[in-house]
């Protein structure tokens, strides 16, 4: 008697249906309708395109599997080969704006250089000054909202704005500081780090500039690879018109998946009549 599958026995089970474009042989085209190809382009990897919605995605993904039918036996006739190469050209570029659009460094803010900075004003200069000066000024109307710590990840300008308020605050008790045993250029050493953050943050971001355009540009870019499938489906038509197999294999490669997920409900509460009103049984 069987046990029950475990999640290796599934992943290999599930491995084994879906096959690259690379493990097809010539002679099997007939078993591509059971056997689903998973598309792959060659020199563009799998991605985890996080960053695409669902109708980007189903568009991503159609523009994959026609390149790998567009790859097969069949479909190798000139003007089938042309379209293919312009579509390989659309997906690099697609493929292109992906990585920019979701790269490792893009989730960040402000680089390695702004977080340091970052950490070097709040750790060593505006907590010491909050923590101490409500111990040394005790007792003084406002000083706790005079000397609050902003919180850790509040925006940059926030920061800056947050740590002047501060510093101009304990000015005024620079002495009292200089006696508990702090440095003598205490001060001018926190408006360094003030100047030095707010310098850092005037100068444009590369790379949020960089995922700002990716994301703007990737629409168009799908919108193109969908139009050369468009032209591709009539050649199609054309060209193979006694191959009905070939036929079938690219409408299902072309088409977009459906969506996935629950349905909206399109219910709604009909209006109630108002006290008195007359309700009409003829409509």
């Amino acid at each position: 008697m069987l046990g029950p599958r475990t999640n290796s026995a599934r992943a290999r089970s599930s491995h084994a249906r879906y096959r690259t474009f690379a493990h097809v042989r010539p002679g099997e085209q007939a078993h591509l309708a059971v056997f689903p190809i998973r598309p792959q382009i060659p020199g563009v990897p799998f991605l985890r395109t996080c960053r695409l919605d669902t109708d980007q995605e189903r568009q991503w993904e159609s523009i994959k599997r026609a390149l790998v039918i567009l790859g097969l036996v069949d479909f190798q006739t000139p003007r089938l080969q042309k379209r293919r190469a312009q579509l390989e050209t659309e997906a690099e570029k697609i493929h292109a704006l992906i990585v920019a659009q979701d790269g490792p460094g893009n989730r960040k803010r402000g680089g390695s250089q702004t977080r340091q900075l970052r950490v070097n004003l709040r750790k060593h200069h505006l907590k010491p000054l909050s923590r101490d000066g409500k111990l040394f000024l005790a007792g003084m109307p406002g000083i706790k909202d005079m000397l609050r710590l902003p919180h850790e990840r509040i925006a940059d300008s926030k920061l800056i704005e947050a740590a002047r308020r501060i510093v101009d605050n304990v000015k005024p008790h620079e002495a009292t500081f200089i006696d508990a045993g702090y440095r003598i250029d205490f001060i001018a050493r926190a408006e360094q780090a003030i100047a030095a953050l707010e310098a850092r943050a005037g100068q444009p971001d590369e790379r949020t500039n960089r995922t700002s355009r990716a994301t703007a540009s990737l629409p168009k870019a799908l919108v193109k690879g969908r139009e050369i499938i468009g032209a591709v489906d009539g050649i199609v038509d054309d060209e193979l018109a006694d191959n009905p197999g070939a036929r079938n294999m690219w409408k299902k490669a072309k088409r977009l998946h459906g969506k996935i997920g629950r349905p909206k409900n399109n219910w709604r509460p009909q209006p109630k009549p108002l006290p008195g009103a007359e309700i009409d049984t003829d409509s």
